[in-house]
């Protein structure tokens, strides 16, 4: 993982601000929200086939004026849709504020259908059956609960944005303690201050 530091130049020379203390409470401050991330998806069961909990990372970035802290979800884009929930095209209720909606025509076409199909081979839905008591073929079921999904839409499950905000909340004091003793030593190590003192009797 890229480690955070800086160059600065003073003095007519370049020097290394490496940001070691900072980096690892950054870290324990995302681990931390990443675990309790995880939690919220198995607790709201979101977590059929396991692939957006095993896809929550962290990565660092670094420019001439700051860095960053970005949590990414590999080969979970759709991490965003389970987080605000999506508008139904024909009722929003479920998720009025989400920026999500099915039949806007701004969406990836063609996917809810094979998702549905993949979600109900993970997670079976048990004693899927019609009003004679007769089961319901997978396709069948795959294209009621489709239906239903697009027209009412999807409920938002809140889980990566909240801990965010509590947990740095939590971390914030530790993270500019941490900043603050890196910048000590690193300006007691390339700018060591010596005094003279003289007494005159």
């Amino acid at each position: 993982m890229l480690s955070i530091k800086y160059v600065i130049e003073f003095g007519g020379k370049l020097h290394k601000l490496e940001l070691y203390r900072t980096q690892k409470q950054f870290d324990k401050y995302a681990k931390a929200v990443i675990k309790r991330a995880r939690s919220i998806l198995d607790e709201e069961g979101k977590n059929a086939s396991g692939n957006l909990r095993k896809s929550m990372n962290y990565e660092y970035a670094t420019n001439k004026k700051q860095f960053s802290l970005t949590f990414t979800f590999d080969g979970a884009d759709y991490w965003d849709i389970v987080e605000q929930g999506v508008q139904g095209a024909v009722n929003n209720k479920k998720a009025p504020n989400s920026p999500f909606k099915f039949g806007s025509g701004n969406g990836p076409k063609g996917k809810l259908i094979p998702a549905i199909d993949k979600w109900v081979v993970v997670k079976p839905i048990k004693d899927a059956r019609d009003a004679k008591g007769r089961f319901i073929p997978r396709k069948k079921l795959v294209r009621a609960i489709s239906s239903n999904i697009y027209k009412y839409g999807i409920q938002p499950t809140p889980f990566i944005r909240p801990p965010m905000r509590i947990l740095f909340d939590r971390h914030k004091d530790k993270i500019a303690a941490a900043f603050a003793s890196d910048v000590y030593h690193f300006f007691n190590k390339n700018l060591p201050l010596k005094f003279n003192i003289e007494l005159e009797l």
